[in-house]
């Protein structure tokens, strides 16, 4: 992943020519759970976020990189989940509706 603008800029997600799809730009994510320092004065926050399974570099960002595709180019993303289990935030079960039996995010 490159970074536009220096090495605190946009990151920008490598993509590779497609080995299945002809003239196809392929674009290798990762989604897992990190850990980064939101403010000096506070210790490590657990995050979710994205990152460039493509790099060496295994720096995850919290909105994810870019892509740079242009026009009438075909583009094809994958992603691979490494996200726990368990979800980050807990369900709010007082709100009506919401189940209390099961976490309505999990999978049926």
């Amino acid at each position: 992943m490159r970074l536009l603008g220096g090495p605190t800029g946009i990151p920008v997600v490598s993509g590779m020519a497609d080995p299945v799809f002809a003239g196809t730009t392929l674009n290798q994510i990762t989604i897992g759970e990190f850990t980064d320092h939101l403010h000096p004065q506070l210790g490590l926050t657990t995050l979710w976020g994205y990152r460039d399974t493509m790099t060496t570099v295994q720096q995850q960002r919290h909105l994810g990189g870019v892509i740079i595709a242009a026009r009438g180019t075909a583009n094809r993303i994958r992603f691979t989940n490494t996200l726990p289990a368990t979800h980050i935030l807990p369900v709010d079960t007082t709100i009506p509706g919401a189940n209390q039996e099961q976490d309505p995010r999990e999978k049926r």
